[in-house]
């Protein structure tokens, strides 16, 4: 049902055509291919792949969740570090976190 409904909200498709998708999909034999053993870690050596990939994923978790030393000042309240920022051509307006936002709405 819920490969029919996505077929139907997402895709806009008739429901015939959705429970054609559904029962084609169910029908279908999906290759099992086991995923590498080892990879190679930032200095060529080789380590376990499930680490290899836990290591990616932490970086870009850190890349994303990083703030502008700005942002980070409103969120903490040091507005002696902001008047700083700001005396050194740091732009405010033109910085924003993630989610749009930027310190003028966080301080």
């Amino acid at each position: 049902r819920g490969l029919r409904d996505h077929q139907l909200v997402k895709h806009g498709t008739t429901y015939e055509v959705a429970k054609d998708a559904v029962k084609a999909s169910s029908t279908q034999v999906i290759p099992y291919v086991r995923p590498a053993t080892f990879g190679l870690d930032e200095t060529g050596d080789a380590v376990p792949a499930r680490r290899v990939a836990a290591e990616r994923a932490a970086r870009a978790c850190a890349e994303r969740t990083a703030l502008d030393r700005g942002l980070r000042a409103a969120h903490n309240g040091q507005l002696t570090i902001l008047r700083a920022l700001v005396a050194e051509g740091w732009d405010p307006k033109q910085v924003v976190d993630k989610h749009g936002s930027n310190p003028l709405l966080w301080a």
